[in-house]
């Protein structure tokens, strides 16, 4: 039997801002920008932390729909 965990607020385990670093590398390799460091992650989803950011950076719905398969596709590479 496997047991799959998910801990999308840091609950079970600290990365030591792993997950953050990776986040902001896709999303600048993605989007070109880079977002605010200061974004509170904990309890949220990867695509609603990437909509989050990239409408903060002044990126269109559209934009982000049309990035945001990739975004999380690098996001997962850099971790």
């Amino acid at each position: 039997m496997k047991v799959v965990l998910f801990d999308i607020d840091g609950t079970l385990l600290w990365t030591d801002g792993a997950g953050r670093r990776a986040v902001h590398r896709a999303l600048e390799e993605t989007f070109g920008t880079t977002p605010c460091d200061d974004h509170e992650f904990d309890g949220k989803t990867d695509p609603q932390i990437v909509r989050e950011l990239m409408r903060l950076a002044g990126h269109s719905d559209e934009r982000i729909d049309a990035g945001l398969s990739d975004a999380i596709t690098r996001y997962v590479g850099h971790l």
